[in-house]
């Protein structure tokens, strides 16, 4: 069988209804309520902004597969840039072509044209595909990303303070200290305990 050959480019309004489709067939939905004018005023903001991309794959027109690229700061303390890629997506009934790959090609080139040495990608914990993908071409685990809804992270800090200002921990965080202490004695003067 004949692979299609996959066209990319940046990705434009009348692309909205289709990335929608792929959001939705691949489990990948930000949001349940994402609607195709919220597609479209995201890329727009992208179209504007010179250190975002959002990339989709055509085959004979139709959309296929799609990534979102942004330029980041490798951390607070330098003015080196990373490329993030996102939103790394191919239609279920378009996949084993090779088309993230190419996507990710694209992606590669781009950082190189902005002298970025470095690249991440990030992938939803569930979507077991895209983590595999990126893990067998060597980009392994560099922090564990959490989320929480603001409310509720809020919730429970007050509720953790509560606790801990009531002593209700203080078995929990005797036992921690004393496992840190156990460490560092097992580790002697190889350096600090990491807890």
């Amino acid at each position: 069988m004949t692979r299609a050959s996959l066209t990319i480019r940046d990705a434009v309004d009348s692309d909205a209804r289709r990335v929608r489709e792929i959001l939705l067939r691949t489990k990948s939905m930000p949001t349940p309520d994402l609607l195709a004018s919220d597609i479209k005023a995201a890329l727009s903001r992208a179209d504007q902004d010179d250190s975002t991309r959002f990339l989709v794959g055509t085959v004979a027109d139709e959309v296929v597969a799609m990534v979102h690229m942004q330029l980041i700061p490798v951390g607070p303390f330098t003015d080196e840039k990373a490329l993030l890629t996102s939103f790394l997506l191919v239609h279920p009934e378009h996949r084993r072509h090779g088309y993230a790959h190419q996507l990710l090609g694209a992606a590669v080139t781009w950082a190189e044209e902005q002298g970025i040495q470095q690249i991440n990608g990030v992938a939803h914990s569930t979507i077991r595909e895209a983590n595999r993908f990126y893990a067998r071409l060597g980009m392994g685990s560099a922090a564990s990303f959490r989320s929480a809804q603001t409310g509720t992270l809020r919730v429970r800090l007050a509720a953790e303070r509560s606790s801990r200002d009531t002593g209700a921990n203080r078995k929990v965080r005797a036992t921690l200290a004393h496992r840190r202490h156990q460490r560092r004695r097992q580790q002697g003067t190889s350096g600090p305990a990491i807890s």
